[in-house]
């Protein structure tokens, strides 16, 4: 093991793998370093969503479409309207900062959420004969969801909301796998 780590110092794969797999295992994995370097690359080369600024102008996705945003002063609590289907109008205060506005709109992605998300759990806790005991939206970086199966709670990426409705609707789909796999986990626990 030592050998492959020295010999693919740049892939973390080698040393994240020689302390927790078996050596069959490993042997698959050097097998498969000619597909996984390229992959690699080109996750690295991949353009990112820029940093958002929060200002008129920038487009921010709900329910996989996209929408300009439109950033509107007013001295009334603020909100969030999609007027059309392009236009995602944002009214704050005027001294509001990209950050305040930016927990604004993250305010409104996780009210809407809180919308879309019972019909889809209580569809799949009565087809599969479980309940969970509770549910919650919070941001994650590497993760569309989560289950923690002692306090039977789901927790769902608030990313989420900016994926496409057919998601929402069709099976199978990334929010229909993520609800009925915590489920799953939570009627058959370790």
């Amino acid at each position: 093991m030592k050998a492959f780590a020295q010999e693919c110092p740049d892939l973390l794969i080698g040393q994240q793998t020689a302390a927790q797999l078996p050596w069959f295992h490993i042997v698959t994995v050097i097998g498969k370093l000619g597909w996984i370097k390229p992959q690699r690359k080109g996750f690295e080369g991949q353009a990112r969503q820029s940093e958002r600024e929060m200002v008129s102008g920038e487009s921010h996705y709900f329910l996989g479409r996209r929408y300009r945003l439109r950033v509107t002063q007013y001295d009334d609590p603020p909100s969030v309207a999609l007027p059309n289907k392009t236009a995602m109008i944002l009214s704050t205060r005027p001294e509001s900062s990209a950050a305040q506005r930016d927990r604004i709109l993250q305010r409104w992605y996780r009210a809407q959420l809180k919308t879309l998300i019972p019909p889809l759990l209580e569809k799949w806790q009565s087809a599969l004969g479980v309940r969970v005991d509770d549910w919650g939206i919070k941001k994650m970086k590497t993760k569309w969801g989560s289950c923690n199966v002692d306090a039977r709670r789901i927790w769902f990426n608030l990313e989420l909301a900016k994926k496409p409705i057919a998601a929402w609707n069709t099976s199978p789909s990334m929010n229909w796998f993520i609800c009925w796999s915590g489920i799953i986990t939570i009627a058959s626990p370790r």
